[in-house]
């Protein structure tokens, strides 16, 4: 899976077994921008919706865990890739 947009740094990707996941990002052009996607793959490709977007990393992480928890809990799935850069970061997600 590959997100092309140069506007933002993908830091973090979960995607379930339901082909749905979740997308923590910053965007390049302004320090204190931060945002959390859903997204849905298609035909190999996400098709993103449901921005949650952020002033600070913190609260970016905080959202995209519990996005990702709540999704999981609610659909019943299973994690099935993680994609991401190695950030500091407390959980596997």
């Amino acid at each position: 899976m590959l997100i092309e947009n140069k506007s933002y740094i993908v830091w973090r990707m979960v995607l379930f077994s339901d082909g749905h996941g979740f997308i923590l990002s910053k965007n390049v052009r302004s320090h204190d921008f931060y945002i959390t996607l859903q997204f849905v793959q298609e035909n190999g490709r996400p098709r993103c919706y449901r921005g949650g977007y952020h002033g600070n990393p913190q609260e970016a992480h905080q959202d995209f865990r519990q996005r990702v928890k709540d999704y999981q809990q609610k659909h019943g799935v299973r994690i099935t890739r993680i994609y991401g850069m190695n950030i500091k970061h407390p959980h596997p997600y």
